[in-house]
């Protein structure tokens, strides 16, 4: 069954079969069956297996749209077995998608009719659905993936004075699709998140060691190129900030 339509302000949530929400607008809270407690907004998407407890707030005032869709227990343990249905716990923010919205509706549509529905049409459009929400879910993983291992090098080669060109290509990128992905990710280049990372540890390390150490622990050629980017990013050079620094922890 596919429903789009409105929650009340509280539902708890037992399902005897396997369903799916997707967002279309207003707010709420989910309560997951281990005590967890996940924001819904528009393009959230989350699961509903059987026998497994959950409960939803409403936001008191919001626009609360949803698409659904359940199926029949026997439905989705043949689903499970072809490894269609995926035993995700979690909600995933996925976004409005249209295609996503279609598929939805597609379902809605077929499932109203007033004559019999064709099984294999109707499993057909259900993983339909099911494969663009999976697709979507994919790509945002894939996106987080690519950024932790991204910022890991990033933060583990400070020292080395590795480029970013060989970093990307450990990755098994070249220089210009890294930064692109990167910076579509983040909104800063690599090599300016890297210089805020640096800027980070400087801040941490400048009252307990030289200013030619900490220029050193972190890659910087010498210790006047890292004054430079400090006072940069700061306002501050190393030294007026270490004064600062000393004088705070000193009155406190």
């Amino acid at each position: 069954m596919v429903e789009q339509g409105r929650q009340p302000a509280f539902s708890l949530i037992d399902p005897k079969a396997y369903g799916f929400s997707y967002v279309l607008s207003g707010s709420a809270q989910l309560i997951l069956h281990d005590g967890r407690e996940i924001a819904l907004h528009p393009g959230s998407f989350f699961q509903l297996h059987p026998e497994i407890t959950q409960a939803l707030y409403v936001d008191n005032n919001s626009d609360w749209r949803e698409c659904s869709l359940s199926i029949y227990r026997d439905s989705y343990q043949r689903l499970l077995a072809i490894h269609s249905v995926r035993l995700l716990s979690d909600v995933f923010q996925i976004g409005i998608q249209p295609e996503i919205i279609s598929a939805y509706k597609d379902c809605h549509d077929l499932f109203g009719r007033e004559e019999a529905v064709n099984t294999n049409q109707a499993v057909h459009a259900v993983l339909h659905c099911l494969r663009l929400i999976y697709q979507a879910i994919d790509h945002l993983r894939n996106k987080d993936d690519f950024l932790t291992q991204a910022k890991y090098i990033l933060t583990n080669e400070m020292s080395s004075r590795k480029s970013l060109q060989a970093i990307a290509s450990e990755m098994d990128m070249n220089y210009h699709a890294f930064r692109r992905r990167f910076k579509d990710l983040c909104d800063v280049s690599p090599g300016d998140w890297q210089i805020q990372q640096r800027i980070r540890r400087a801040q941490t390390l400048i009252t307990e060691m030289s200013i030619e150490d900490v220029a050193e622990e972190l890659g910087y050629a010498d210790r006047f190129i890292f004054s430079r980017q400090f006072k940069k990013v700061t306002g501050l050079s190393p030294k007026d900030y270490r004064k600062l620094m000393v004088t705070t922890q000193e009155q406190h």
